[in-house]
């Protein structure tokens, strides 16, 4: 059975309005059913972009809830932050760090 939205959300430690967000991402697999809420993914398209997105986190990297649609988390993955990093699009009233 493909993995649903909210399987995802916790695959990945996020919510489901972030995975939403994300779903804007290029680099995010297409579901292979349905869409929005009602969305499910191949388990191996979606546990191979959970490793880069857990890769891109343990390489110091801050996504913001914000920047999900847009981040470049193959390239977060395979580099880290300089000393003078600061995370962009960052609204301290409403984003957080997953």
């Amino acid at each position: 059975m493909d993995p649903s939205i909210s399987a995802v959300a916790t695959q990945l430690g996020l919510t489901v309005l972030q995975v939403l967000a994300l779903m804007a991402n290029a680099q995010f697999p297409a579901p292979s059913s349905g869409y929005g809420m009602t969305a499910g993914w191949s388990a191996g398209s979606i546990n191979t972009f959970a490793a880069l997105f857990s890769s891109a986190l343990s390489n110091g990297w801050k996504i913001s809830t914000a920047l999900l649609p847009t981040a470049n988390i193959a390239l977060m993955a395979s580099t880290t932050p300089g000393p003078y990093y600061s995370p962009r699009l960052v609204d301290p009233l409403f984003d957080d760090f997953p």
